[in-house]
């Protein structure tokens, strides 16, 4: 018995050092970039810290302490959106001079042909901007259902490989699908009406593991962003989490604000683990409700929304900040 005390002992040290040297690895991308993969899993690691932490100071039942431990973890990291997400998460209220918007992320699957419960759901959630991602022309039946609350609409042109569509209850005023470059995938659209000098960007970079691909894009996505001008917003689908490297090196060099983080990814379980769906936006600017999920209607990403107040002079804003 002596012995099986002491293996456990063991055991859990060493999953003790297991995790840690994992999370201290996962801020080292500096020195070997694959090592930003580490970082997404910065949460399920703790909770398998936690776990092993709790099963080495306990006498007894400490294989099964670890096990429960570990699972109440990993399930409650995905209830967390689910539960948050059904509640009101409304943190300010519009003043003078500003416009709501609502606007919504929504990486819809290459592999989803469930249209139906896509419109419905967009129709749910209701927001006066949608970005939609992985939107093949074989959900361009949606476009046809929403055409009537969503008159205004951007992005790929028929026929061509591309998987972008911006749905708007605000006029559009001009937009552009970024193709045959090296950053994210990307679409464009400046919006018109009372939101005149507000543009919405929706990025999609490339997957994990591709690590070296995605900070290649992030990069030149820098470069573009450097050179905008005025008041806009950047979301989509990042396949990165708010711990990795290259949504931090994205926020410091623009100084823009994620507004988002609550996992979203993925839908198999229903309890989602990983938030890469994201929006982020510049000075101007204001929250007005949090981050919440939606469903994924036959996807593996879950909706993401957000509520911001934006001033109805950003056209003169504008004007007097590139004089």
């Amino acid at each position: 018995m002596p012995s099986a005390l002491y293996r456990g002992k063991i055991a859990c040290s060493l999953g003790l050092l297991g995790c840690g040297a994992l999370l201290i690895a996962s801020r080292l991308s500096h020195l070997w970039l694959p090592l930003d993969v580490l970082s997404h899993f910065t949460l399920q690691l703790i909770v398998l810290m936690a776990a092993f932490g709790a099963g080495f100071v306990l006498p007894f039942a400490r294989k099964l302490t670890v096990l429960v431990l570990a699972l109440t973890g990993i399930v409650l990291i995905g209830l967390y959106p689910l539960y948050v997400s059904g509640h009101s998460r409304i943190v300010d209220s519009l003043k003078p001079g500003e416009r709501q918007l609502r606007l919504m992320t929504f990486n819809t699957s290459v592999i989803n042909r469930d249209t139906g419960a896509i419109a419905a759901e967009i129709l749910r959630l209701d927001p006066d901007v949608a970005m939609l991602m992985e939107f093949g022309e074989r959900k361009h039946v949606v476009l046809d259902r929403l055409k009537a609350n969503y008159p205004y609409m951007a992005g790929c042109v028929p026929g061509r490989h591309c998987h972008f569509a911006l749905l708007s209850k605000v006029p559009i005023a001009d937009s552009q699908v970024r193709e045959g470059w090296n950053g994210p995938l990307m679409v464009e659209a400046s919006l018109g009406g009372p939101f005149s000098g507000l543009t919405i960007i929706g990025v999609h970079f490339a997957r994990v593991p591709d690590i070296a691909d995605q900070f290649d894009e992030l990069g030149v996505l820098l470069d573009y962003l450097g050179k905008q001008r005025g008041t806009y917003v950047l979301m989509g689908d990042f396949n990165a989490t708010p711990f990795s490297d290259l949504l931090l090196k994205l926020e410091n060099h623009t100084k823009l604000r994620r507004l988002t983080g609550i996992p979203s990814w993925p839908s198999y379980a229903r309890l989602p683990q990983f938030g890469i769906d994201h929006i982020l936006v510049n000075d101007g600017l204001r929250l007005l409700e949090k981050a919440r999920i939606g469903r994924p209607s036959g996807s593996d990403h879950y909706p993401v929304t957000v509520t911001v107040a934006v001033p109805v002079v950003l056209r003169g804003a504008i004007s007097q900040h590139q004089n």
